[in-house]
């Protein structure tokens, strides 16, 4: 079901300072930035490592990532997998009990189709299943 790790996400408060700090300190290169209006999110997606790194900061102070860093502070926020087909995976990943923030896959980052794993079903942290279009 599960092709191959395909990022390490990571919330930010500050995506511009994240950005310095990965870049001109760690060594990462940039490689795209992204703004998902709909999602009231920011993102960096970076390479250097291996997975690549996206950093998430929310614009709208409200949002998923706004209130993940409100309760964890920043840091790791999902581990994102490919997989072939999402909704075979979705439907496979249901019946053996894992809960999903949504009912149906949503347009993510890149165009990738996308479903996160709720934490309540993984012992605490978010996965997130991407498919490639």
């Amino acid at each position: 079901m599960f092709v191959n790790l395909d990022h390490i996400a990571i919330a930010v408060k500050n995506l511009d300072e994240s950005i310095s700090i990965y870049t001109d300190k760690l060594g990462f290169e940039l490689v795209a930035e992204e703004e998902l209006e709909e999602r009231g999110l920011r993102l960096a997606v970076l390479s250097g490592a291996g997975a690549p790194i996206e950093l998430l900061e929310d614009t709208t102070g409200e949002g998923t990532v706004a209130k993940f860093i409100a309760k964890h502070g920043p840091g790791l926020h999902h581990l994102a997998f490919n997989v072939e087909d999402i909704g075979k995976a979705m439907e496979e990943l249901k019946a053996r009990g894992m809960e999903f923030t949504t009912s149906e896959p949503n347009k993510g980052a890149g165009g990738k189709l996308i479903a996160f794993i709720h934490p309540r079903s993984t012992g605490g942290l978010m996965i997130e299943l991407v498919q490639k279009i």
